[in-house]
């Protein structure tokens, strides 16, 4: 598979590489073969963070013995300087390693969260003091807004940037992207396929907008965020040996896409308009524990692709239902997309009880 250089860093990432968000919910032997079996086919840069729950602790034992042939990424999503000690800390112990390659600032999508973490007790401190100290070799930053992203390498020479980039979220494309480009900074591509399973994994969405596979989703999908004149590499979610093979392939096939390929985006594109969820989880937990992004998917394949006995049978595996929500909020707070929850849960309560 391709390498590309990182940014202005040493290291050079295949352009597929490892997202270690999906092996939180899977079983450690599972998980520790999945991360293994990615290392087996050429994969040597592996993203993880302290929110993952034991993604952490089953990439540090897949590849410890391997450890000096690969790439760790992770992150804080803490705020403070005492508490971005800590994680570096735990994700020292959990990964098996004296050092981490890159260490990122998780999730910063406002100004007020910039200010924060920038502040002399703030997260940025904590991980330029233990850069000096030779515990972690890089310092990146996360995040879903253009415009906080900018305002954040404006005001530091971050090595990289982590965004998401897919056929539906273009807009990084048309300002961020170019600027990292100019100023060389390493752009990862977080959510390739926007929205998991939803574009990837079912059958009848995939018959809806003429793909065959969800291997050919992959590749398609891989394909168009990479083709963006500075993305460093594509981090797509991998929970199985599986989807391991399926994005290596998407890799190695790594080519412009044909005009029939573009005719499946174009499909999607005007199935999925806003709002929708992708899945990301952030709005979780809920005070109620509603399953969020579960229930919103049952309710896009309602409105959106006309699955109705697919939506209806998603809907009625939720122990809790949208008519549990108190209507507090906290999801809308966390959501990085800003998405009406509070109003799709009262639509999808109105769908599923007609």
């Amino acid at each position: 598979m391709e390498k590309r250089k990182l940014g202005n860093t040493d290291m050079e990432v295949t352009i597929v590489s490892f997202g270690g968000i999906p092996i939180i919910t899977r079983d450690y032997e599972l998980s520790v073969k999945t991360v293994r079996r990615a290392y087996e086919l050429g994969i040597n840069f592996y993203d993880t963070a302290r929110a993952y729950n034991t993604s952490e602790e089953k990439i540090g034992d897949a590849l410890k013995d391997v450890r000096d042939k690969v790439f760790y990424a992770t992150k804080t999503h803490l705020r403070t300087k005492q508490e971005a000690e800590r994680h570096i800390q735990e994700s020292l112990r959990n990964l098996r390693t004296s050092y981490i390659d890159l260490y990122q600032i998780h999730s910063v999508d406002d100004i007020n969260t910039l200010d924060r973490v920038m502040s002399k007790d703030g997260a940025l401190p904590a991980l330029e003091e233990a850069q000096r100290k030779g515990y972690i070799r890089y310092i990146g930053i996360t995040g879903h807004r253009a415009e906080v992203l900018i305002e954040a390498i404006n005001r530091y020479p971050f090595a990289t940037i982590m965004s998401p980039l897919n056929f539906l979220e273009q807009s990084h494309a048309a300002n961020l992207l170019p600027l990292c480009r100019e100023r060389n900074i390493g752009f990862i591509v977080m959510k390739p396929f926007a929205g998991g399973s939803l574009v990837t994994g079912d059958k009848d969405v995939q018959a809806l907008v003429g793909a065959k596979s969800s291997a050919e989703m992959a590749i398609l999908s891989v394909k168009f965020a990479l083709s963006f004149p500075g993305v460093s590499c594509v981090i797509p979610g991998l929970g199985n040996p599986q989807e391991v093979e399926e994005a290596v392939r998407a890799g190695e096939e790594f080519g412009a896409l044909r005009e029939e390929e573009k005719a499946v985006f174009e499909k999607l594109k005007s199935i999925l308009i806003e709002p929708f969820c992708r899945g990301c989880g952030y709005c979780l937990p809920c005070p109620q524990n509603i399953n969020i992004p579960s229930i919103l998917r049952a309710l896009l394949y309602a409105e959106r692709f006309n699955l109705m006995e697919r939506a209806r049978n998603m809907y009625a595996q939720q122990e809790v239902k949208a008519d549990a929500c108190v209507e507090c909020g906290v999801c809308e707070e966390r959501c990085p997309y800003k998405l009406p929850i509070r109003e799709m849960l009262k639509s999808a309560r109105s769908i599923f009880l007609e």
